[in-house]
This record gives C-alpha cells, structure tokens and sequence, in this order.
C-alpha cells in the first residue's frame, strides 16, 4: 500500500564540476504519488536546484490507465518552473 523510492546520481564530467543528483518519490496505493529532490548538490554555480511533484494514476479496464502529473522546480534566473503532463498508457 506504501512504497518509497529513493535514488542518487553521481555526475563527472570531463568538461565540468562533479555533482551529486537525490531524489525521492513516494507512492499511497499505486494511485497518488508525492515527490522530491534535488539537481546539481555541491555545484556551486548551478542554475538548477530543488523541485517538488504530486501525481495521480488511475485504472481503468485491463491495463489502461491514466496519469497526471505536476512539478514545480527553482531554476535560477528563470525563478521557478512548472510543469503540467498528462499519460495514458495501456
């Protein structure tokens, strides 16, 4: 009924600083899903920080099914980005 995912991505570059990547989702029943993380850690230059999501699946016959998900993200200059999407998948 409850599942948590956690990852981490360790970036070398050859052109640029070393970065770490966190991240986490966790998910109420296969249905409602809560998100976080964070791009570029230990970059002090980086344009990219945090960003935050919600999302909603529902099923429906057989195996299709219906996704919204909405994330937020603070990019620097840009201030903050959102994003909309919707999926439906079979």
């Amino acid at each position: 009924m409850h599942k948590i995912l956690l990852a981490v991505d360790a970036m070398h570059p050859s052109d640029n600083y070393e970065s770490i990547n966190v991240g986490g989702e966790y998910a109420f029943n296969g249905m409602f899903f809560l998100r976080g993380g964070y791009k570029a850690l230990f970059l002090k230059d980086s344009e990219e920080s945090f960003t935050l999501g919600v999302g909603i699946q529902q099923r429906f016959i057989g195996n299709v099914s219906m996704k919204i998900d909405y994330s937020y993200g603070d990019f620097g200059r840009l201030n903050n980005v959102q994003k909309f999407s919707v999926g439906i998948s079979f």
